[in-house]
């Protein structure tokens, strides 16, 4: 008896724990965004004054840290090369765009684009992939051309943010800001 009685109260603590959990914790979920993403003028050739091509890939992933890895990890110019499986396997949950001189308006993807229903609720790591031949000259430098984005509500007030891709790496505005815990 007394042996049923201590699992009786084992899981009562683990109810009051998990109650609390739910209602004491950060509530924190996947949320959808408006994103828009362009290019900087800094890509463009100080001689011409023109742009050359610019591909991003948005790509977002789930929690697995072993997925998580291999897209923080992942060699650029491999993925860009033209045949990357791991490029071609996430087609499904990519969204990939393209710029060019005279072609560099930003694109806004917006709450009711079809991307979303690939991404949300379970797809809460945006990583951002560019390439470009502005950004080859510092190729060996792979985290400016990579940024990885939080799509959480615990890093937003908002429902909107702003990619600009530059010379100089990939910038988000406003920066994703971890919500401090009451």
């Amino acid at each position: 008896m007394a042996q049923a009685s201590g699992v009786v109260k084992g899981w009562g603590i683990v109810a009051v724990a998990a109650l609390c959990l739910g209602a004491c914790g950060p509530n924190v979920k996947m949320k959808k965004f408006n994103i828009g993403v362009g290019p900087d003028a800094s890509l463009k050739d100080a001689g011409t004054n023109r742009m050359g091509k610019l591909e991003v890939d948005l790509v977002a992933v789930g929690n697995n840290q072993d997925d998580l890895t291999k897209w923080r990890t992942k060699n650029l110019n491999d993925y860009f090369s033209g045949n990357d499986p791991l490029r071609t396997g996430a087609a499904a949950y990519t969204k990939s765009l393209t710029f060019a001189d005279g072609n560099e308006a930003r694109i806004t993807i917006n709450l009711n684009d079809e991307i979303w229903k690939q991404w949300y609720p379970n797809r809460s790591n945006l990583f951002v992939l560019a390439n470009s031949r502005a950004l080859s000259a510092e190729s060996q430098k792979q985290e400016i051309r990579r940024r990885e984005i939080p799509l959480t509500n615990d890093y937003w007030k908002g429902n909107s943010f702003q990619i600009t891709i530059k010379n100089s790496g990939i910038e988000v505005d406003p920066p994703p800001t971890k919500a401090e815990s009451k």
